[in-house]
């Protein structure tokens, strides 16, 4: 992975841990709250990217996509 796609993916993943739609977990017995994301969500952040990259979705039509798709779950 290049830097650049490695900082693409970071940026990615601090967009979907501020919009919530990755889940933190508090790390516990540390001198300040610290948070992580779980491996298993992390390899779908990965796959979320990997997709995007390959089908060439930019990310704000991915986050209209996703936010068409959270509403009608919502309303089914």
């Amino acid at each position: 992975m290049s830097v650049y796609e490695s900082l693409e993916q970071s940026l990615q993943e601090a967009i979907a841990i501020k919009n919530g739609e990755v889940p933190l977990t508090k790390r516990d017995n540390m001198p300040a709250d610290t948070y992580y994301v779980d491996e298993s969500e992390r390899k779908v952040l990965e796959e979320i990217v990997r997709l995007r990259r390959e089908k060439n979705i930019s990310q704000e039509c991915l986050t209209k996509m996703i936010v068409q798709r959270t509403h009608q779950q919502e309303t089914a």
